[in-house]
């Protein structure tokens, strides 16, 4: 059960640390366990859920959601993840994208 519980300020931060994990390098092919490292990182994507508060925050929840959906495609271990992730990432994005047109 997800419940929005955290609002999108701790959201963003959260989202940031993940983006700084990944774009530093720290989760590669060689490490111990990347493959659940990449797959936990990518469940959080379409699993997020915070509490809206103003529009622009909300948006810049959104976009470092996109971001790290992106960065989590083109790592070192993206090649680990598995399909149904990769897939419920894909579909994050379209909807994300759909609902802001």
């Amino acid at each position: 059960m997800l419940c929005a519980q955290c609002s999108g300020d701790i959201t963003s931060v959260a989202l940031s640390s993940l983006h700084k994990f990944l774009s530093y390098g720290f989760l590669t092919r060689d490490c111990p366990r990347a493959k659940e490292g990449v797959n936990l990182i990518a469940k959080c994507i379409p699993n997020c859920v915070f509490e809206e508060t103003d529009s622009g925050s909300d948006e810049v929840v959104l976009m470092k959601l996109l971001e790290l959906a992106v960065l989590c495609l083109s790592c070192d271990a993206s090649h680990l993840l598995t399909v149904s992730n990769a897939w419920e990432m894909y579909e994050t994005c379209y909807m994300i994208g759909s609902d802001r047109r």
